[in-house]
Order: structure tokens, then sequence, then C-alpha cells
């Protein structure tokens, strides 16, 4: 009936007293506080440099459109002021959808996508990887320029060399063990 989905999420619900609101016509609405947690696949072929998207569906599989109908309460989008303003992804972008499924002899059922297109801040990767490959580089062009028969010119192209090797580990490391693809950078 619906396509396979690869985000997997969990909840966990606070008891307390969320709000529910009966209309005269019988219409209910209620407002259940829940922390969802789920994962994404990631792509890094441009890590740090990568911008992720990740779908989160939220529907009934078990009740027809008739028993539960979801529905988008206003168009100003997704308030992502709540985030941690200090993560390592900054929201670029959000969109809320609504679509029916079914329809015919299957029943037809309403499902609501939140889309969140995530991108990485660079602030943490500068000075961990960016910065410290462009001094690495330029000192390696230093142990060309340096004549043959210097005996630090080998000892220099040694200590670049451990130092590139470091930072090929630092970036395996730090890069989501997750990941689909290799990131370009390695």
């Amino acid at each position: 009936m619906f396509s396979k989905v690869i985000h997997k999420a969990t909840a966990e619900n606070e008891i307390s007293n969320a709000p529910v609101i009966i209309n005269y016509n019988g219409d209910v609405t209620w407002f259940e506080k829940s922390v969802y947690k789920s994962t994404c696949s990631m792509t890094v072929t441009n890590y740090p440099f990568d911008v992720q998207t990740c779908n989160l569906w939220f529907g009934s599989w078990t009740h027809p459109i008739y028993e539960i109908d979801f529905r988008i309460l206003g168009k100003q989008g997704l308030d992502v002021s709540q985030l941690e303003k200090y993560s390592v992804w900054e929201v670029s972008s959000t969109e809320v959808d609504r679509k029916e499924h079914g329809g015919g002899k299957i029943p037809t059922y309403s499902i609501i996508t939140f889309r969140f297109e995530l991108k990485r801040r660079l602030t943490f990767m500068n000075g961990l990887l960016i910065v410290p490959c462009i001094i690495l580089s330029s000192l390696t062009l230093t142990v060309f320029c340096l004549p043959p028969s210097r005996p630090d010119r080998t000892m220099l192209a040694m200590s670049l060399f451990a130092s590139f090797l470091f930072l090929l580990l630092m970036l395996v490391e730090t890069a989501p063990p997750s990941a689909s693809s290799t990131p370009k950078l390695g």
C-alpha cells in the first residue's frame, strides 16, 4: 500500500495533561506531546560541505481517513527555533506536505510528510580539517623548494607524511559511521 520507509523513529511519550479540544460538530483536536528520534541515511560524498535531506512521515496505518484525518494547521511552515543552536547541523529549509493514499477498494489514509534539509556547520570542520590541510599542503611545496642535498628535507617530508596520515585518521573518525559513500576529501 505504501512505499518502503528506510527511516526509523521512536517516540518517548510524556504522561501529562495533553490538551484536547472538542468542537460542537464532534471534531476532536488532540495536542499530544511527544519526542521523536529518527535516523536518516547520509550521503557524505561532499563531506564536510554536505547537505542532507531527511523525511519524516506521520500517519495511521490502521485507521482510514474517515476515522483519523491528519491535517496541517496553518501554512507558516515548521518552527525550528527550539533546535540546538550549537549543533553540528543547521536547518536550511523545511517543507510540510499532506497526501492521501488509497482509494477505490482500498480505504484512503492521510499522511503528513515533514522534509528537513540540513547543512553542516563549518566552524568546527575549518579548525579541525580544512585549515591544517591547507597549511600542510603549502609546507609540502617547500619540500620541493629545498635542495636535495639538505638532510632536513627528508625529515620535513616524513613529518608532513605523518601529519597527513593523522589528518586522514581524524577525517575517518569525524565522518558519520552510517555513511553510504566515501568523502572526496579523503
